[in-house]
């Protein structure tokens, strides 16, 4: 089947796949099925179980569709080139740093302004940062998630 051109890219990650649904591809399509089923109606299985025991499945629910959204945003983030400041490097690479459950670095944008001068490198440095993001699969934090009900 051949697509139209609209199609050749993915609606969130501008990647070019073979194997587009609905606008998405494959790494993006589950993690979006995933919200439409959500607001929907039709829960994952945590929240069912936060729906019967506790009182705050609506702040269960933004979170959990937070987490997914933020995961789609590392996916775009580690294909789509664009202008990356250091304060911007600085957070993706103590954010991926923390998600391995190592240690920030602390303030390292100036080291970065100083050695990575231009927004291509930046921007090559930050795509490389988010892709090694994405090599842990992907898991609801259900801590957060659970914390939810504090905030209300």
């Amino acid at each position: 089947m051949k697509y139209p051109d609209e199609f050749k890219k993915c609606l969130n990650c501008e990647h070019e796949d073979f194997s587009i649904r609905r606008g998405y591809c494959a790494k993006c399509y589950p993690l979006i099925l995933k919200i439409d089923k959500i607001k929907k109606g039709i829960l994952p299985n945590v929240l069912e179980e936060i729906k019967k025991n506790f009182d705050f499945l609506e702040e269960a629910k933004k979170e959990y569709i937070w987490q997914i959204k933020h995961r789609l945003e590392i996916i775009k983030d580690s294909r789509v080139p664009k202008d990356i400041s250091a304060h911007d490097l600085e957070y993706r690479i103590n954010g991926t740093l923390k998600f391995w459950n190592g240690k920030s670095l602390g303030k390292i944008n100036d080291s970065i302004a100083f050695y990575l001068k231009d927004d291509n490198s930046r921007s090559y440095v930050y795509r490389l940062f988010s892709e090694i993001q994405l090599l842990r699969p992907f898991k609801i934090d259900y801590y957060k998630l659970y914390n939810s009900g504090d905030k209300h």
